[in-house]
């Protein structure tokens, strides 16, 4: 089922849904904001593995910007599962290169 934006006006469309349900039938972008889980498994739904690196890869354009929101251990394999090699990530007062 396709799914229904929260929230769009003209050049905005914000989506509250699982990744899975709505990568599928977006657009490229340029900016993508996400709050994945932490990895730290204290419920069902806290598992990096929910998180499509193929199908979010397919949707960022090539000079797109992400803002992740999650514990440094899911950040790498965030890093990971996009392929980010030449990425810069600030993490508080820590810069990775």
């Amino acid at each position: 089922m396709k799914p229904v934006p929260y929230y769009q006006e003209e050049g905005i469309t914000i989506y509250c849904d699982d990744n899975r349900n709505v990568l599928p039938y977006i657009e490229p972008v340029n900016l993508v904001l996400t709050d994945p889980p932490y990895g730290i498994n204290k419920a069902e739904w806290d598992n990096i593995e929910c998180v499509d690196g193929v199908l979010l890869s397919k949707v960022m354009k090539d000079d797109a910007i992400m803002f992740c929101f999650t514990g440094i251990s899911t950040l790498f394999k965030m890093m990971e599962k996009l392929k980010l090699i030449n990425s810069l990530f600030a993490l508080g007062g820590l810069t990775l290169i």
